[in-house]
């Protein structure tokens, strides 16, 4: 019997499907339904009950089996920055990821190095705030608060992401747990250690004391605790 090949095969572990959108939600601390509308689409009722629909941000890993890649979830977490801190509408977004990736090129604009580069670091911003209409004070807000998650994507030499540390609210200094594609198939892991979160959780709701832990894994006490608080509030998500 002939083997059907694999469609993966070769491709950069980055661009994999690997993630749900309750696990992406899950892991940035959003609403699986943000999630869900940013990815796919989301159909709605308007004010004089007309169906309409959003359509969507992202061009995702896999849409026919509702699955998310490793630079989606980078993505959702720069577009966090602008639901979380500014409340900003998922159309604006829509439209001024659509303009990046204009400007940009590329299937995902929002993991594109020119985003962190002087020349370029702005132009989401920019995008919003013309759409939005907002004051200049407003949009340097903006700038800031997005240039302080993409500080948290490790990239390479070449600029393409590799590593993922969450951001958390009243967490964002945490940087003890990130997401790495080639380690654990992308879980969540103490960072550079490669311990999944949700073993040390299992372990500490098993009745182990962190200190022992920390331990076993030749850790800090307080890494333990940040993974601890990282597994708590996916579950208070």
């Amino acid at each position: 019997m002939k083997r059907r090949a694999d469609p993966y095969k070769g491709k950069d572990p980055r661009d994999l499907p690997a993630y749900t959108p309750t696990e992406a939600a899950h892991y940035l601390h959003l609403a699986p339904s943000t999630v869900r509308a940013w990815c796919f689409g989301q159909q709605y009722t308007s004010a004089d009950g007309q169906k309409k629909r959003f359509n969507s941000i992202l061009h995702v890993a896999d849409t026919k089996a509702r699955l998310l890649s490793f630079k989606n979830l980078v993505e959702l977490h720069v577009l966090s920055a602008l639901r979380r801190d500014h409340r900003v509408t998922l159309e604006h977004i829509r439209r001024a990821v659509r303009f990046v990736e204009k400007e940009l090129g590329g299937d995902h604009p929002l993991v594109h190095q020119g985003l962190v580069v002087d020349d370029k670091r702005n132009l989401l911003v920019e995008a919003l705030g013309s759409l939005v209409n907002v004051s200049q004070d407003f949009q340097v807000e903006m700038e800031q608060v997005v240039r302080e998650y993409l500080s948290r994507v490790e990239r390479d030499g070449r600029g393409i992401p590799i590593k993922l540390f969450p951001v958390h609210p009243g967490a964002k200094e945490e940087c003890a747990v990130e997401i790495n594609p080639l380690v654990k198939f992308g879980r969540p892991c103490l960072k550079g250690r490669g311990i999944p979160v949700d073993i040390i959780t299992e372990r500490f709701l098993a009745g182990e004391k962190i200190p022992d832990i920390a331990n076993d894994y030749d850790v800090k006490a307080d890494d333990i605790e940040a993974a601890l608080r990282f597994t708590t509030r996916q579950q208070a998500a």
